[in-house]
């Protein structure tokens, strides 16, 4: 199974930026003249430099609160902008991993998700940082959750099945905090969930105060990463994931169902139609996935890219907007059935999308920072 980032089809953005950390961590430190070891670099523990260059620095993920922006990246960087992206300031944070995610609840309240299992929390729109969660947290709340499930298992099978999962997990503990979260959502202040690689899903109800694994109640045995979390109309909540799968809760995580869209590849996202029961997923290589009852059955649409769809969203007018890797905005004006080119602006390559507009232009982020896209041909 392969590991892929947030950024979708971005290995170039994101799957080497652990070990380029550490890297230039260690060299920094050779030059100076000390002798420290490229293990003993905790980007965990190691505060994200302050840079004049931050704002060009590669982003992953950004959210918008109103005017307030806020946006994440490598090497911890976050950046904050209070007047809809004309400046921005470096926010103080307490990691140096790689950031992909980040969401508000409300205008206060801001979470950012990234390697080795970080979960970042911001009480004052996100300008200060403070660590909720890491993997190695994470690894202890799924061995407690695995070493219960083994002592509760009756049947053989159960047993049998408990016992591998555990032994799996205690054969992945050696590589430390590891596995990323790839995306975050918070319903309000203290109701959220965190998704991530090899079928990781944590939620919590006090405001990341705890925080308890949820992945075993998927159908995943396989462990297929979990891409991207989102909250639809009807009040359910889905996962897109690896495979061409949705995980979906309409009781809020008690159970679980899936919803196989029949494309075999990386889902990165899932959008509501307008009417009732349609739903669009999208992905890998451009892929397009429309269901008209309810995500039982689906079907490939016609899609104007061959390029990875790394974020969508649905427009106050219905509308519905995708954007690939290479900066093309595709649209639909009739609930995904049909989809056509509306923005195509070269440049570098995209790592993240904002979930809204903001003075009618679409903020993304990537190699080198904040750039916008216009929407000239969608109206």
């Amino acid at each position: 199974m392969r590991f892929v980032a947030t950024a979708p089809d971005a290995e170039s953005l994101v799957m080497n930026s652990r070990r380029r950390q550490a890297l230039a961590l260690a060299g920094a430190a050779l030059c100076c003249g000390f002798e420290t070891a490229f293990a003993s670099v905790d980007l965990l523990k190691t505060p994200a430099r302050r840079s004049a260059l931050a704002t060009r620095a590669m982003l992953l993920g950004i959210a918008i609160s109103g005017r307030r922006l806020v946006a994440v990246g490598e090497r911890g960087v976050i950046l904050w902008s209070d007047d809809a992206g004309q400046s921005w300031t470096q926010a103080s944070v307490p990691v140096s991993v790689t950031l992909v995610a980040v969401t508000f609840s409300d205008a206060r309240n801001v979470w950012a998700v990234g390697h080795d299992g970080a979960v970042l929390h911001s009480v004052d729109g996100g300008q200060q940082w403070s660590l909720q969660f890491d993997g190695d947290s994470a690894n202890a709340a799924v061995l407690a959750k695995r070493k219960a499930a083994l002592q509760d298992a009756r049947s053989d099978e159960d047993k049998k099945s408990a016992a591998s999962a555990l032994a799996d997990l205690q054969e992945s503990l050696g590589f430390g905090p590891s596995r990323p979260m790839l995306d975050v959502f918070f319903s309000d202040s203290q109701q959220g969930w965190v998704v991530g690689a090899f079928g990781q899903v944590f939620r919590t109800r006090d405001g990341g105060g705890h925080w308890s694994y949820e992945g075993d109640a998927l159908p995943n045995p396989d462990g297929l990463h979990c891409n991207r979390v989102v909250r639809l109309p009807d009040g359910s909540l889905a996962i897109a994931a690896e495979g061409g799968k949705l995980f979906r809760t309409r009781d809020d995580g008690r159970n679980w169902q899936l919803q196989d869209t029949g494309y075999t590849g990386q889902l990165y996202g899932a959008l509501p139609g307008g009417a009732p029961g349609v739903l669009v997923a999208y992905g890998f290589a451009g892929h397009i996935l429309r269901s008209v009852d309810d995500g039982q059955r689906w079907q490939e649409m016609p899609s104007p890219t061959k390029t990875s769809l790394i974020g969508g969203l649905k427009l106050a007018d219905g509308r519905l907007l995708v954007v690939d890797r290479a900066r093309r905005v595709v649209a639909s004006d009739d609930d995904g059935a049909s989809w056509r080119l509306v923005a195509n602006e070269p440049g570098r390559p995209l790592g993240g999308v904002a979930p809204g507009l903001v003075d009618q232009r679409l903020a993304v982020v990537g190699i080198g920072g904040v750039s916008w896209l216009g929407l000239k041909g969608s109206s």
